[in-house]
């Protein structure tokens, strides 16, 4: 068995309270306890361009879109949803708090859950709205 680690290590300062990985493992992205996001190359162990301030008191979940070209993160007062390239906002934060996140696939649904799994609310991440809740979605799903 070989002890050497896969990767070099990734060194962050605060907590990390919650992390993701992209499609193909090679972006990891970690959430921390003063409410910053950080994308790292898992190749290299390097951040990717600046922090990005997200919360003032920390996250909760963060999740990748199934294409990669968005992340929402979730924390006690919001959902943020940002474009990752341009790493700007694509609709305004949503005002509700987030413990997990999941982008449906090929839909524009991102499913929030509040406290340990319910309620489950579904939104159109395009515009923010709110679609559907749990119901809604085992009904239509």
């Amino acid at each position: 068995m070989n002890n050497q680690p896969l990767a070099p290590p990734i060194i962050q300062n605060e907590f990390v309270s919650s992390l993701a990985l992209n499609s193909d493992g090679s972006v990891l992205a970690t959430g921390d306890s003063a409410g910053v996001l950080r994308l790292w190359d898992t190749a290299t162990g390097q951040m990717i361009g600046d922090p990005i301030p997200e919360y003032e008191r920390g996250f909760n979940t963060i999740t990748f879109s199934p294409d990669d070209k968005l992340i929402a993160s979730g924390g006690f007062d919001e959902i943020i949803v940002r474009d990752i390239e341009s790493r700007q906002l694509i609709i305004p934060p949503i005002p509700t708090g987030a413990n997990t996140l999941i982008f449906q696939p090929n839909t524009t649904t991102l499913i929030s859950t509040e406290s340990f799994g319910f309620p489950a609310y579904l939104w159109d991440y395009t515009n923010g709205v709110l679609v559907g809740d749990i119901n809604d979605y085992y009904t239509n799903f």
